[in-house]
């Protein structure tokens, strides 16, 4: 399957709902290029990993910390 871009693929991976797990971790390469890492874990197992770089980081980051913060209030409803 071809994405769009990061988030295109991170929005495909969250129309399962067996999503468990939703971690994202984001910083700056020596070069002063942000980077993000979304890793999205399943009930059966399955890992996901997702990359994006540049500007594309910094909004993979933010929609991935609110999935995640969704997935957390849902778990505990």
């Amino acid at each position: 399957m071809v994405y769009r871009n990061s988030i295109d693929a991170f929005q495909q991976l969250l129309l399962s709902p067996a999503v468990s797990q939703i971690s994202a971790k984001s910083g700056h390469m020596q070069n002063g290029i942000s980077y993000c890492v979304v890793q999205v874990s399943f009930a059966n197992g399955d890992e996901y990993r997702i990359e994006a770089f540049d500007e594309e980081a910094d909004e993979l980051y933010r929609v991935a910390r609110e999935q995640s913060s969704l997935l957390c209030l849902h778990a505990n409803a």
